[in-house]
């Protein structure tokens, strides 16, 4: 099931595709190659390797899973996706494309930093994920990390605070910095008072963005789905990982 997931998914590329189908095919986006740089880091460091259709099921295993945290899924057993997702995808095929705004690379002379972070319950289990960029769209950094029991906001912060940390230290220039959490992104912008519990966090933000030339951006969930796609990746692991290369696939 797995590998024919995989050329599906693959066929379904450009289509139009509307609620379900549009979410579906972009977690298969997302996950498959996921699951191939993990495949790929497990026999390079490891030295062990598995089936392709063992790491295909596990894809599907993940993609049901974040699938069925969104609300249109609620209806559907994870089991009833991993059987029925070629109907589902087919059934919300769309007549014309949805107008969406896309992700654009900065000016030449910015980098790019896209931000986002996710609480599973709001307060819950919450972690954060985030990318640089340059002006030719390539992915210089990539960066997932944990935030233990937390809201939507301060993962949404701890999100910005940690690729501007990033950013500070292995980065020169101006920064064009996007995040889809309209309210994190007008308190920068504007140097508001956040409330209590999230001043020292901010506080930390100011004093980095103070020392580097910044504009900011708010966009929509569309257009930072680099940023989006593992967010509630990162409340699963230990520590904050960081990756200075892009991941290639096997």
């Amino acid at each position: 099931m797995g590998a024919d997931l995989f050329s599906f998914s693959k066929s379904l590329m450009g289509t139009p595709m509307l609620s379900l189908g549009k979410m579906m095919l972009s977690a298969c986006a997302s996950f498959i190659p996921w699951g191939l740089w993990n495949e790929r880091n497990r026999r390079r460091f490891d030295a062990k390797s598995e089936s392709f259709d063992r790491v295909a099921d596990r894809v599907v295993g993940q993609i049901s899973t974040w699938l069925l945290t969104k609300k249109v899924f609620s209806p559907y057993l994870g089991s009833s996706i991993r059987e029925n997702w070629r109907n589902l995808a087919l059934m919300h095929i769309g007549k014309k494309p949805p107008v969406m705004k896309e992700w654009s690379p900065p000016d030449p002379s910015f980098l790019k930093l896209n931000f986002d972070g996710s609480s599973l319950g709001n307060p819950g289990i919450s972690g954060f994920r985030g990318v640089i960029s340059n002006h030719s769209g390539n992915q210089l950094f990539t960066y997932v990390g944990p935030l233990g029991i937390s809201d939507s906001t301060s993962a949404e912060l701890h999100g910005l605070f940690s690729g501007l940390r990033i950013f500070r230290d292995k980065c020169r220039g101006p920064l064009h910095i996007e995040g889809d959490s309209k309210v994190v992104i007008g308190w920068c912008e504007n140097a508001s008072s956040p409330p209590w519990r999230h001043r020292d966090t901010f506080k930390e933000i100011l004093d980095i963005t103070s020392i580097i030339p910044c504009i900011w951006s708010h966009i929509p969930r569309s257009a930072n789905l680099a940023a989006n796609v593992f967010a509630r990746q990162g409340a699963t692991l230990q520590s904050l990982v960081v990756r200075d290369v892009l991941p290639q696939i096997l």
